[in-house]
């Protein structure tokens, strides 16, 4: 199965979280492909080219996404809930004003990853996500972006333990 990651608003497919993610994925055996968004800042644009992507895999996928590249991903997993098995979400961009997109389906199994002391996405709407979808959430103490060694650390551990549950199943 592949992982396809998405970045965030402003960032780049080589951002520190991306980066350790598609590193976890490859250890555990995936295939993973970061999309490079740095052309548009558009969420509904690049939300449009996720879902079109993803369309156009083969196979079911995984995906994994960072602030705007959360929702993105929410959106594509939303489009395709047959063809997506799961999502990583980090600091997602969920219930932002400016966002086109305000109701989100449930979509399992969804795992999030938040900083407490995230000053650019609340990490109340994780919260709310997490309750209304029965998502797994976990609230660390960081902030939007994981700069400290043991913060990415933490967040490849709960990434690894994702996608273990997927290592056990059989090809179709």
């Amino acid at each position: 199965m592949k992982i396809i990651l998405s970045h965030g608003r402003g960032g780049t497919p080589h951002n520190k979280e991306i980066y350790h993610l598609a590193r976890t994925g490859k250890a555990h055996g995936y295939t993973c492909e970061t999309v490079d968004d740095r052309d548009s800042e558009d969420p509904e644009e690049r939300a449009a080219r996720l879902t079109a992507r993803v369309a156009a895999e083969p196979e079911a996928v995984l995906l994994a996404g960072f602030s705007m590249g959360g929702y993105t991903s929410m959106l594509a997993a939303a489009a395709h809930p047959d063809k997506v098995k799961g999502l990583f979400l980090i600091a997602p961009a969920l219930y932002c004003l400016r966002y086109r997109v305000q109701h989100y389906p449930r979509i399992s199994p969804t795992e999030i990853v938040h900083g407490w002391d995230d000053d650019v996405i609340l990490y109340e709407h994780s919260v709310r996500y997490a309750k209304e979808a029965g998502a797994t959430l976990h609230l660390v103490p960081a902030g939007h972006f994981f700069y400290a060694p043991h913060e990415l650390a933490q967040l490849c551990r709960y990434f690894g333990d994702f996608l273990a549950q997927f290592d056990a199943e059989p090809p179709p």
